[in-house]
C-alpha cells in the first residue's frame, strides 16, 4: 500500500538526513498559522549537529511505528 511506502520513503530520508547532517525544508510551506509556535524549516535545508533523528510512521488499520536513528561512530 502507497502508505507503507511513504513510510518506507520517511526513513530513508531520515537516514540521508543524518548522513548530511542537513534537515530538508517542508514542501510548499510558505505562511505558517499566526501563533503557531514551533521552530519549522521553511524555503531552504538546515544545517544540524544532531546525532539523532526520529520518524513516525501510520498505516492502515491503526498499525504505527516510530524509528529512531543515531549518527554512530562509523559516520565520522
Amino acid at each position: 500500500h502507497a502508505m507503507g511506502g511513504a513510510n518506507a520513503l520517511e526513513a530513508v530520508v531520515c537516514l540521508l538526513a543524518l548522513r548530511e547532517r542537513t534537515l530538508p525544508p517542508t514542501l510548499n510551506l510558505t505562511q505558517p498559522s499566526p501563533g503557531f509556535d514551533l521552530d519549522l524549516i521553511m524555503g531552504a535545508p538546515r544545517g544540524t549537529g544532531s546525532s539523532q533523528v526520529l520518524s513516525l510512521a501510520a498505516s492502515m488499520g491503526g498499525a504505527t511505528s516510530a524509528l529512531i536513528f543515531e549518527r554512530g561512530p562509523a559516520w565520522a
